[in-house]
């Protein structure tokens, strides 16, 4: 499977665009994840587009104190390529045997106070 991503759309206008081109299973087996392993990493990723830098600063100063991310586990990302404003605010967990993410797209006020440890409990 491939996927990339063409360009961002936030809601509620929407405009993104992604392509994934996926070929079929040549040995298909059953999946099993009996448990998630020991963690990897953690990327937090702010996206801001055709807004203020400091919606995306505030987001991840609040994740970097909640989740107690590092300097270098964030990511603040200036989109200029959008047709339309929004922000987005994504949190990436990587273990040995999973992915786990959490991917907000409202009011940064929401996000302030409804993103952190509950979220990834």
């Amino acid at each position: 499977m491939r996927a990339r991503m063409e360009r961002h759309g936030f809601y509620s206008g929407g405009g993104g665009l992604v392509i994934v081109e996926i070929e079929p299973a040549r040995d298909a087996r059953p999946l099993e994840l009996a448990a998630r392993g020991k963690p990897i990493s953690r990327l937090a990723t702010a996206i801001v587009s055709r807004l203020s830098v400091d919606i995306a600063e505030r987001e991840l100063s609040v994740l970097r104190e909640r989740l107690r991310l590092k300097s270098d586990e964030t990511e603040l990302v200036k989109h200029r390529e959008s047709d339309r404003a929004g922000n987005v605010v994504m949190v990436e967990l990587r273990y040995e045997q999973s992915h786990r993410g959490l991917l907000r797209g409202r009011p940064d006020r929401q996000v302030r106070g409804g993103a952190g440890p509950r979220a990834f409990g």
